[in-house]
């Protein structure tokens, strides 16, 4: 997988249409808790967090509607 495939945080936050500190919230949660619900699949790249763009839309699909 080359790194042109992974999304760093500030790409996911954009994409959903949050903050980055809501994302970064996400992705230590356990528990939904408001806005935040677990985000699993980041893995660490150096001292960036990565996800694929597949585990992006999974995460998104689980989401509730607005």
């Amino acid at each position: 997988m080359t790194a042109k495939a992974l999304l760093g945080i500030d790409e996911v936050a954009d994409m959903v249409g949050v903050s980055t500190k809501t994302i970064e919230r996400c992705i230590t949660a356990t528990e939904t808790r408001g806005v935040v619900r677990p985000f699993p699949g980041w893995k660490r790249l150096g001292r960036r967090s990565v996800i694929t763009p597949e585990a992006v839309k999974a995460w998104i699909n689980t989401l509730p509607d607005a």
